[in-house]
């Protein structure tokens, strides 16, 4: 049996997540706009459909411990890159685009992004005809003291004030923070009016003046609140529930700013999913600056967040390494694609760029060399199977982990079941599996699926239908077993195998 995430998920799945979703769809502030699909046919700006249904992300050039090629935000390089990978994976994507803002190191100058490098806004009408929307990277959360805007207005006004730490008492001084560059940051405080406007104006501009299509605001979703000790921000000192409260006024002054668009934080902080609604996962896939499926990253994965809010946001993006491509035919890199097909994140965030700093991510010139067709072959069916799956991993919710066996070329195979919510057929559960093999031969698989029908609607009746989904939309009738659990064979015919069914209940 092979099943790399948590051993604990399946009862988190079944017990926890389910009485965690009920209580949230109740009581949550975060989802009374509805789910995804409510949202899209009622126009909402903040998640047009192609959003949605955009199953690959490339980024110019992310590196660990933000050791950036600064050439690699410059709009001729993003040009040639992006258009070449649109060429080579054959699929629409998303880039998330790193130092497209003035000719300054990455982690500076924040929240001085004017003047665009040049040319920017031409680059991002070009992509956006070839296929490729850009969602520009900004922060949200901390301001250089070195700027010279940073005496001006209310901007040092409006920054964290730390704590005595021996006396638990307030101080005079600010809370800093400092990254790779080596620029001294101040944590703004969510709370000030001042900050609104400031994140709102930089990202109405960006949306207004260079027409992208989404805006990437940083650490909103991941960083920690800082206890904030100022008496002039008008919340409580030190506490309170003011830093979720502060960005969730923030997050909707700057859609309200903008006139709504898609925004995209780090992390899946649920409290501010009505006005984000897509998520960087990086931390959730724990690969910790990892260059390989291990047995202790993936027992790390439980996915519980997809089972209580699937329907509800949008994952997208793991880390994926130089090494993950060692072995000349890409069998880490597979297993971690894999791995996010199943759990319905959009798949890639794969670095164009990048240092050869350890650990070295730039995959370019990787992922177009020849030795890569086969992961990249695979990236695009699992990218097109995702796409038709929509109904199930993008407006549905995660429903179980089901159990897989295989008899030999086994390598890391994983699947998981996906209940349909409103936009799609609620007497069905998509089912998606992901079969990577590092021997190069194809697995045999055979799916086991433990399905909970207990909360499908009575209209649905017992007869069941199993088919097989591929990525034109076509449905082929698979031979099952019922007895003792639903299962069925599943025919691998590479050694990288992404694979999407259907389970229908029909009077």
């Amino acid at each position: 049996m092979f099943s790399p995430f948590a051993a604990h998920s399946l009862p988190l799945l079944r017990f926890f997540a389910r009485i965690r979703r009920s209580r949230a769809l109740q009581n949550a502030v975060w989802v009374k706009k509805g789910p995804l699909s409510r949202r899209i046919a009622k126009g909402d700006p903040q998640v047009p459909s192609w959003y949605l249904e955009n199953s690959l992300w490339l980024n110019t050039g992310w590196q660990n411990l933000d050791i950036f090629n600064q050439t690699q935000g410059d709009p001729p390089v993003v040009h040639e890159r992006s258009i070449a990978m649109r060429k080579r994976f054959g699929v629409p994507f998303l880039l998330h685009w790193y130092v497209w803002d003035r000719d300054i190191v990455f982690d500076q100058g924040y929240p001085d992004y004017f003047p665009a490098k040049a040319n920017f806004s031409t680059v991002v009408a070009a992509l956006a005809q070839a296929g490729v929307r850009t969602f520009p990277y900004i922060n949200g959360r901390l301001f250089d003291i070195h700027v010279p805007e940073w005496r001006g207005d209310d901007a040092a006004q409006s920054a964290v004030l730390s704590a005595d730490e021996q006396k638990l008492s307030p101080s005079s001084s600010l809370h800093t923070e400092s990254y790779g560059s080596g620029a001294s940051f101040a944590v703004m405080c969510p709370a000030t009016a001042f900050w609104d406007r400031e994140i709102g104006a930089i990202v109405g501009a960006l949306k207004h003046n260079f027409s992208v299509s989404g805006v990437y605001i940083d650490q909103i979703g991941a960083a920690s609140a800082k206890l904030c000790f100022a008496t002039n921000h008008g919340h409580p000192t030190g506490g309170g529930t003011y830093w979720v409260n502060g960005y969730r006024s923030l997050l909707a002054a700057t859609q309200s700013d903008s006139g709504g668009m898609p925004l995209i934080t780090e992390s899946n902080a649920e409290p501010f999913m009505d006005a984000v609604v897509g998520y960087l996962t990086l931390v959730a896939f724990g690969d910790r600056m990892s260059s390989a499926v291990t047995a202790e990253a993936s027992s790390f994965i439980a996915p519980v967040f997809p089972a209580v809010y699937g329907g509800y946001y949008i994952s997208a993006g793991r880390e994926f390494f130089a090494s993950d491509f060692a072995d000349n035919r890409a069998s880490v890199a597979a297993a971690k694609a894999g791995e996010m097909f199943v759990l319905g994140a959009q798949l890639g965030w794969f670095s164009l760029g990048g240092t050869q700093d350890p650990p070295a991510m730039g995959l370019f010139e990787i992922l177009m060399s020849s030795e890569s067709d086969e992961f990249v072959a695979f990236v695009r069916a699992a990218s097109e199977l995702r796409r038709v799956m929509i109904p199930f991993v993008g407006m549905g919710r995660l429903a179980s982990l089901p159990t897989v066996s295989c008899s030999h070329n086994c390598g890391e195979v994983v699947s998981s079941a996906w209940k349909a919510l409103e936009g799609g057929n609620v007497c069905e559960i998509g089912v998606l599996l992901s079969s990577t093999s590092s021997s190069g031969a194809p697995a045999q698989t055979t799916l086991a699926v433990e399905l909970e029908t207990a909360d499908l609607p009575r209209s649905c009746g017992s007869a069941v239908k199993v088919e097989r989904v591929y990525e034109n939309g076509r449905r082929e009738s698979v031979p099952f077993s019922a007895a003792p659990s639903l299962s069925w064979s599943v025919g691998t015919s590479a050694a990288y195998t992404a694979a999407a069914f259907v389970v229908s209940f029909a009077s």
